[in-house]
């Protein structure tokens, strides 16, 4: 901290200087040889412990070239970057590195922490997070408030709320705008200020600061870190993109797709995105056939039984489905949790009971009324539809569930998962019905 107050001076061999109440470095530190081992998995890490150790928290940069050289060197340039373009280039830093490439970063408005920003996953609200804000403090008057609020403005696009914090930078509240015009100019900020607003902490993940913007109507939510100083803010277009992205994943594996792929991806890309699922499904009308190959007899018999097997396994499969969807749905926004399966799984039952009723209701009089009343095939379909039903939804339901408790995303059982095996079990309950009836 008291590097800021010198002009100029040398400490653990890094050249210090102050232009224009601003503390700068110019250093050349080495990056660790165990990050071009790995550089994928490891330079980020390697580039923030290179600063942390050499630059400290305190200073300021505005470009940074990181350029792989054979000895590990990565030099270090004493100018500036804003930390929001920082933190959209970080996505693509590694993989320029890794292809070899010279990254050269630049921007020379507003600098931004760059310790700040590596450090955070991107998953998180510090990865995704701003640092262009309007910031004011508690003691200042409106004459010095508005002056200073001019001068930030001006290197921004937008302003969406004009945040208050204290001395030591933590955050106590926001200033309503037009206080400026309500209140006196001799009031000071902490008169007037909005206190207690709602905020995230840098580790908070996206999925939460989402659910924040939308249960509270903002259009900005502050960052803090571990001890309540503010680091940055998230906008709605911050998330936005996040969202949108989160939903078509969900869509591409409900729908059996197992990578993130888009229209103009290589076909070999939509190729092997596709084929895992295609390839279980394979598997489970293989195993669908083989169930009802043990069951020669049973058609020859009463060979109308075939006419149903479309029926009992595309109820089962729509059913299961439903289930699944409406848990992944409930887990997504919060309004479901996964310890609550016991309760939402007797729910389920409830409902799935009502439904299946009504469907073996309308196919019992239907084959009542072509096969007559006598007819096996009477009451095992209507029968089978019934137990099919009660299992695919309950089975739909619990799997996502379990899928969240392990961390797994839940998205996954809304897809060909939960048809293949509402299908192979329909097919098995529906033969085991009709034998016990025949």
């Amino acid at each position: 901290v008291g590097i800021g107050r010198k002009s100029s001076g040398t400490i653990d061999g890094i050249t210090y200087y102050t232009r224009n109440g601003k503390t700068f470095a110019r250093s050349t530190p080495t990056m660790p040889a165990s990050a071009y081992n790995n550089p994928e998995a490891k330079i980020r890490q390697a580039i923030f412990k290179m600063i942390q150790i050499h630059m400290k928290y305190h200073l300021r940069t505005i470009k940074q070239t990181f350029t792989p050289k054979g000895n590990g060197t990565v030099s270090n340039r004493y100018y500036s970057l804003n930390g929001k373009a920082f933190t959209l280039a970080l996505d693509t830093l590694a993989e320029l590195y890794v292809e070899g490439q010279d990254v050269t970063i630049e921007d020379i408005e507003q600098a931004g922490d760059i310790v700040d920003l590596l450090q955070y996953d991107e998953n998180t609200a510090g990865g995704i997070m701003g640092t262009e804000m309007v910031i004011v403090n508690e003691n200042w008057s409106m004459p010095e408030c508005l002056k200073e609020m001019r001068l930030q403005a001006e290197q921004m696009d937008d302003i969406y709320y004009v945040f208050v914090v204290d001395d030591d930078e933590r955050l106590l509240g926001t200033f309503p705008l037009k206080m400026m015009i309500s209140s006196p100019s001799v009031s000071k900020v902490k008169h007037v200020m909005q206190r207690d607003p709602v905020s995230v902490r840098v580790d908070t993940p996206v999925d939460d600061v989402v659910q924040a913007i939308e249960k509270y109507d903002l259009v900005a939510i502050p960052v803090v870190d571990s001890i309540g100083r503010l680091v940055g803010q998230i906008t709605v277009d911050d998330v936005m993109d996040h969202v949108r992205e989160h939903s078509e994943r969900d869509y591409q594996l409900a729908s059996g797709i197992s990578e993130d792929i888009e229209t103009n991806d290589s076909v070999v890309q939509q190729t092997r995105a596709r084929m895992p699922w295609l390839l279980i499904g394979i598997l489970g009308g293989i195993g669908n056939s083989m169930i009802l190959g043990n069951f020669d007899s049973t058609f020859a018999a009463h060979p109308e039984m075939a006419l149903f097997i479309p029926l009992v396994g595309g109820t089962g499969g729509n059913v299961g489905t439903q289930s699944s969807a409406i848990v992944v749905q409930g887990l997504a926004n919060s309004s479901l949790e996964s310890k609550d399966m016991l309760k939402h799984v007797g729910k389920e039952a409830v409902v799935a009971a009502i439904n299946a009723t009504i469907i073996s209701m309308l196919v019992y009089i239907y084959n009542f009324i072509v096969y007559g009343g006598t007819a096996p095939i009477t009451y095992s379909v209507s029968l089978s539809l019934f137990a099919v039903v009660m299992f695919a939804s309950i089975f739909g339901t619990i799997v996502p569930m379990t899928f969240d408790k392990m961390k797994i995303d839940p998205a996954i059982a809304t897809g060909p998962f939960i048809t293949i095996i509402s299908d192979i079990m329909g097919m098995l309950i529906y033969m085991v019905i009709t034998v016990a009836l025949t």
